[in-house]
């Protein structure tokens, strides 16, 4: 999946990329004698087909956001824990863009002497929304999670916690040798995490040479006892979110989601 970080001079032009819903509202005329008698004239086919998807209720995007965590343990250490977030945040007309990190990184290093780990090639070649497990060993659980929400929008506040990200690759390091490998760029958007049992990643990317976009959520791992869980959440606002607030409409999340 192509992602690339805006200004806020021409976020305004490519806002309208990002995903929005529109909520149709569709009026049924009672068809019945005395409705269509006594008080109504009752409309024909042709003049219905002239007239319907007219009338929508536009919902304006307020908050977009993305966010990506892994957790990661092995019953030789404690849960390594990785946070990636997305966001824009319409302001009037003017959506800004904001880009941050959290979780247990340790250090930040110099990336020219970290080798950047591969994915395997074949996964870059799909387009969609890619789940990859590889594991070897025993008593392992790996989960890799999608969910989807429309929220208010007073509930889209950035953890104190969250380090803003600029361009580029950002590469940590903890004191028992975990790597974490952030990556900003016009191709790809998420990160790495490499120990000594193999690799993770959460991203969504582009590849040219097969002309794919995707969403990745993979693990590669040897050993045994290790717990990972991989988490993608959107988190939509809308400027008329009650109007959403529908028992189909919330029905039909939870099935999304699946819960």
């Amino acid at each position: 999946m192509s992602y690339n970080p805006v200004s806020a001079a021409s976020s305004r032009r490519n806002f309208h990329k990002f995903p929005i819903i529109l909520l149709v509202l569709i009026a049924t005329m009672p068809s019945g004698t005395f409705a269509g008698s006594l008080f109504f004239t009752e409309l024909s086919e042709a003049e219905l087909s002239a007239i319907r998807g007219m009338y929508v209720s536009r919902s304006r995007v307020q908050y977009f956001g993305l966010s990506m965590t892994t957790q990661w343990a092995t019953p030789a250490r404690r849960a390594h824990n990785v946070g990636m977030s997305i966001a824009v945040q319409v302001n009037g007309d003017t959506p800004n863009l904001r880009i941050t990190r959290t979780g247990s990184l340790g250090e930040e290093v110099d990336n020219s002497l970290v080798n950047e780990a591969e994915v395997n090639p074949a996964l870059e070649q799909i387009s969609g929304a890619v789940q990859s497990i590889q594991v070897s060993g025993i008593d392992n659980a790996v989960h890799n999670k999608v969910a989807i929400n429309v929220i208010d929008s007073n509930n889209t506040v950035t953890s104190s916690e969250a380090q803003d990200l600029p361009l580029g690759r950002h590469t940590y390091q903890t004191g028992s040798g975990i790597t974490t490998d952030f990556s900003i760029s016009n191709e790809s958007l998420g990160y790495k995490v490499v120990t000594g049992q193999g690799v993770v990643t959460q991203a969504l990317s582009y590849n040219a040479l097969s002309n794919t976009n995707q969403l990745l959520q993979s693990a590669n791992i040897i050993g045994n006892g290790q717990s990972i869980v991989n988490a993608v959440r959107l988190d939509v606002a809308f400027d008329n979110t009650w109007q959403l607030r529908t028992n189909n409409t919330n029905f039909g999340i939870r099935n999304l989601m699946g819960r």
